[in-house]
């Protein structure tokens, strides 16, 4: 069997950030999370409890974070969840996410 981290095209980055997973209809339900690693292409992601978290939903990285980044579901295991960012343009929303992502602040 190949080790997971061979398959990764991208190395994670230990991140361990808190973050929200925001989700349903008018994004009413969050979900507190703490973000273990990331990478450009997605992030582990642990939650307090048993939250089933949906296939598609917004991950906001930090209380100041405006944007978020939408992600996909694609593994979950008890609390962990592994998740892939959906493509976006770069920019100043997606510099902001990334900057969360290392603990920096943002103006």
């Amino acid at each position: 069997m190949t080790d997971t981290n061979e398959r990764r095209k991208m190395n994670r980055e230990p991140s361990m950030v808190e973050g929200y997973a925001v989700y349903g209809r008018w994004f009413k339900r969050t979900v507190p999370c703490l973000i273990t690693e990331h990478s450009g292409r997605g992030a582990r992601l642990w939650t307090n409890s048993l939250t089933k978290l949906p296939e598609k939903f917004r991950l906001y990285v930090g209380p100041n974070d405006e944007a978020g980044r939408d992600v996909v579901n694609v593994w979950r295991k008890g609390v962990e969840h592994g998740v892939a960012f959906q493509p976006e343009s770069p920019g100043r929303a997606f510099l902001n996410f990334t900057l969360n992502l290392r603990g920096a602040r943002t103006a």
